[in-house]
């Protein structure tokens, strides 16, 4: 049954409580109980800032083409809205526990919230079917195909319906099944083209007529059913548990009468038991494999090799069996299950009805939690993931590197990562204790600081960091951090030099600070432990939720107070600042505020209503600045994207069907993403005008032990200032919205010499020699290119050479 921690939807299963063949809904019996740890009341309060607005009595439609998400009473779904485009979750947001193929490329899937999606070129590309149920938190529990033609999509009968469909034309049409015996039905096996049985919770059915009509067949004997399969019209076994009698309790049972009457073989649970052949059959039994050699009356341990059990497993025509373990662990054995490889490793969070099944040898797919799916063409060899993103997850936080590689952070660990600017997104998951009772290591924030180097803070004292753009990361947190750290924000000045803010223990609030990429770290002492944010190693900022704060000017050395203006209760949910001059911060009660100065004094900005929760921000320039959040009264609209381009002064407001957003990063290009509850990430394509553009410069210079430092070089109005002694030598680093790979620079005013510039994601480094004191010196770039094709008009950037000059 699904449940909701905090901004997580995770399911687990409840011990049966019925008399004899009282039917109760069915999953599989060694699911982990779902529990988290309320630590602090800060943590309350921010687990608070996500809230979300009233769905009841929301209608939402499910779309009829591919690529659309499956509407239920926790999500709103469209492909576009106006420019934004969704890009995750593709192609649904919900757990999977059903699939199978009716050809090669044909195949269906199904899910929680009647989810049933459709592929026709081998899953590439799915679409919704809509069977005309209404919406609700009832699941479709499995999906089977007799051939290329007729297939069967099982749920719940009750009084006022059934929720079996059988298709006969490949899917072109579906047709309820009608009447159908009363259950939960999630397992379906054919043994002839006529004969099939189905197994539910304490019940089997039976047809003749290749699914058309549907008889009960079980007695009291029958037990609730976590795996099932027939070797003809008569022997079949399942894993399960018989709820009351003389032999109740869990193991593997097998009937010889059509499904009439069971008898349990083995008293231990099995999750899943499959026929090898006539006389052999091979049944997962905790983290071990058993094997019966006399069709089922007895049966022997083969195998430990498999540490995580299954939920799931299946039989190749040549032989392989394949395992998928509540978690997503794929398992492979090609000894009828002696011996096992495992060939993925599963990312679930906690464990979940996977499933998994095979078309011919090569082809099969698994699929589960969060619309999971994989697909292998090697007969499980390897496995390729098919969705972009997943459901269930709230991502919280979300940059770019450049215009088209970005990463997303989120709940218990979850990644996102694109390189292809959205397109797609590949799942991740960072563990440092992986799946452990009372630990959430939830990813809080995330700071980009280069073409290639990232760092992410989270819940439980965690924190990584990333060389090579998320592709592999390093725990730089926990031990190192408490474990009672509640990580709320990052920022990396250097790659050695960064700053995590936090709440411990849910009364202190903490700055900490590394200098060596996080071997160590030592406490700042500032009570701040909400944001942090540095335009350059020495111009810092750190806030509370409540808008106190404090700026440093020399590096965290000393640091002066400052308080944010309000005439009412602050919550302070985001701070940015663009250079050591012009930051923003949003909050609750559409609140929203810039300063000009560093941090001094504060202008109140209008972005909306005060019945909007500003989650999200980022500030792109100086001018220009995004900002996302939830429209907190009942209401059709619920999340939105703001955008000024005037600092503020108006804003254009873009609803988006999402439930809420926290994540959001602009580039000057246009291009712009956001992320946030249950998976959801949009897109908004900036206009290609086929123009490079120049973002930010500065001159660069590393001052002995103390590190490199980055004076910032305005790219309108006054010059900057370059008061620093490099015996003539200086390096002016221009970044740009996206990668450079060619062009030139030269001095077109003052005195100094430009050498060879160098390119590196999206920087052009220029060395300067022969720079005299007391001058402006103006650097202009020519020619410079990207690896697009797009270039750079012919750009001029100032610095005032002024050795010792204070400012």
């Amino acid at each position: 049954m699904p449940i909701w921690q905090g901004n997580n939807r995770v399911t687990f299963s409840y011990l049966p409580i019925a008399k004899s063949c009282d039917l109760i809904p069915p999953q599989p019996h060694n699911f982990l109980p779902a529990m988290k740890r309320l630590r602090s009341l800060f943590l309350a309060v921010a687990l608070t800032s996500f809230l979300l607005p009233s769905l009841h009595g929301q209608s939402l439609s499910r779309a009829a083409h591919s690529s659309l998400a499956t509407a239920d009473p926790f999500r709103a779904v469209a492909a576009v809205v106006d420019e934004w485009v969704q890009e995750s979750p593709i192609p649904v947001a919900r757990n999977l526990t059903g699939v199978a193929w009716a050809t090669s490329t044909h195949g269906f899937a199904s899910g929680e919230y009647f989810t049933l999606i459709e592929t026709f070129d081998g899953g590439v590309t799915w679409r919704n079917v809509n069977l005309g149920v209404t919406p609700n938190t009832n699941p479709f529990y499995n999906v089977y195909c007799t051939n290329a033609n007729t297939c069967f999509v099982t749920g719940t009968s009750a009084t006022t319906g059934s929720d079996q469909f059988r298709t006969a034309d490949g899917g072109v049409s579906w047709q309820r099944i009608t009447p159908f015996p009363f259950g939960s039905w999630s397992y379906i096996d054919f043994v002839s083209p006529t004969v099939g049985f189905m197994g539910a919770n304490g019940a089997a059915a039976k047809t003749t007529n290749s699914g058309v009509t549907w008889t009960s067949v079980s007695n009291s004997t029958c037990p609730v059913m976590y795996s099932m399969d027939f070797k003809d019209t008569s022997v079949g076994l399942c894993g399960g548990t018989r709820v009351s009698g003389a032999d109740s309790g869990p193991g593997i049972f097998k009937t010889t009468d059509g499904g009439a009457t069971w008898t349990k073989k083995l008293t231990q649970a099995s999750n899943a038991v499959v026929w090898m052949d006539s006389t052999t059959a091979v049944a997962i039994v905790g983290t071990s494999i058993y094997r019966s050699t006399n069709t089922g009356d007895t049966w022997t341990s083969i195998s430990n090799q498999v540490t995580t059990g299954f939920v799931a497993m299946d039989l190749t025509p040549n032989g392989t069996l394949v395992g998928v373990s509540g978690l997503g662990d794929a398992w492979r054995s090609t000894d009828g299950g002696f011996n096992w490889t495992k060939t993925l490793v599963g990312k679930g969070a906690l464990a979940s009805a996977w499933n998994v099944s095979f078309f011919g040898d090569q082809i099969g797919t698994i699929v589960g939690q969060g619309g999971w799916i994989f697909k292998t063409t090697d007969g499980g060899l390897t496995w390729t993931q098919l969705n972009s993103g997943i459901g269930g997850v709230s991502f919280l936080d979300l940059e770019m590197f450049d215009e088209t590689t970005g990463l997303a952070v989120g709940d218990n660990g979850y990644f996102l990562r694109t390189t292809d600017g959205g397109a797609r997104w590949d799942v991740g998951r960072l563990q440092v204790t992986g799946v452990v009772l009372f630990r959430n290591e939830s990813l809080k924030a995330i700071s980009i600081v280069d073409q290639d180097f990232a760092a992410a803070v989270g819940y439980d004292g965690v924190a990584y960091k990333t060389f090579d753009r998320g592709q592999t990361w390093e725990s730089i947190g926990y031990p190192v951090l408490s474990e009672f750290l509640l990580g709320n924000d990052i920022k990396f000045v250097t790659r050695d030099i960064g700053y995590i803010a936090g709440v411990t223990s849910g009364v202190q609030n903490d700055i900490f600070k590394t200098t060596n990429g996080g071997i160590t770290w030592t406490t700042v002492n500032v009570a701040a432990g909400g944001f942090v944010d540095f335009a350059d190693v020495n111009h810092g900022w750190v806030m509370n939720i409540g808008g106190l704060g404090y700026r440093t000017l020399d590096g965290g050395n000393s640091w002066i107070q400052f308080a944010l203006p309000s005439g009412m209760s602050l919550f302070i949910t985001k701070m940015d600042f663009v250079n050591q001059n012009v930051g923003w911060v949003v909050g609750w009660d559409g609140y929203a505020a810039r300063t000009t100065n560093g941090g001094i004094s504060w202008t109140i900005l209008t972005i909306d209503t005060p019945d909007e929760t500003i989650l999200g921000l980022h500030a792109v320039s100086e001018t220009e600045a995004y900002a996302v959040g939830v429209h907190r009264q009942p209401s059709a609209e619920t999340a939105a994207v703001f955008h000024t381009t005037n600092s503020g002064a108006t804003w254009t407001k873009t609803f988006i069907p999402a439930i809420s957003l926290s994540g959001v990063f602009g580039t000057p290009a246009g291009n712009a993403w956001v992320s946030g509850y249950d998976g959801a990430v949009f897109h908004k394509a900036g206009a290609s005008t086929g123009t490079l553009q120049l973002t930010s410069a500065v001159s660069r210079k590393t001052q002995r032990n103390a590190g490199t430092f980055d004076v910032n070089l305005p790219l309108a109005g006054a010059a900057g200032v370059e008061c620093r002694d490099g015996l003539g030598r200086y390096s002016f680093v221009f970044n740009f919205a996206s990668n450079v790979v060619s062009g030139t620079a030269s001095v077109t005013g003052g005195t100094g010499t430009a050498g060879a510039p160098t390119f590196s994601g999206t920087t052009m480094t220029v060395p300067l020699s022969g720079v005299t004191d007391v001058q402006t010196l103006t650097v202009t770039l020519n020619g410079v290119t990207d690896s697009t094709g797009a270039v750079l008009p012919s750009t001029a950037v100032s610095a005032k050479i002024l050795i010792s000059d204070v400012n």
